[in-house]
């Protein structure tokens, strides 16, 4: 099942219509497409590789001695450290919270 995600309803007498004719098309390409893209996206396997990373950056976290927080993204982690962050990691570090970035390795 799938629908049309936008529709620009042009009356036919309208005196763009004609003149704008060719964009018009272009934006009902476009949308048809957008909902093409998004009807084929299989839903089971995006939910499997977020899984995966998910379990990824929590992996990592715990071994790096970092607290592990489930919530939230996993994309980008602030941290606020008891104690002082490792010298290499100082440059990540601002007011002793530590924000990180992760592009998990898993596709």
């Amino acid at each position: 099942m799938g629908s049309q995600i936008g529709v620009a309803l042009v009356h036919r007498d309208h005196p763009l219509r004609v003149p704008y004719e060719t964009q018009w098309s272009w934006l009902t390409y476009f949308f048809n497409g957008t909902a093409r893209a998004f009807m084929a996206l299989d839903i089971e396997a995006m939910a499997r590789t977020d899984t995966a990373r998910r379990a990824w950056v929590m992996d990592w976290l715990r071994g790096n001695g970092l607290p592990v927080v489930e919530t939230g993204s996993y994309y980008v982690k602030s941290l606020q450290l008891a104690r002082p962050a490792p010298s290499s990691r100082v440059i990540l570090q601002r007011s002793n919270l530590v924000r990180l970035c992760f592009k998990p390795p898993i596709n």
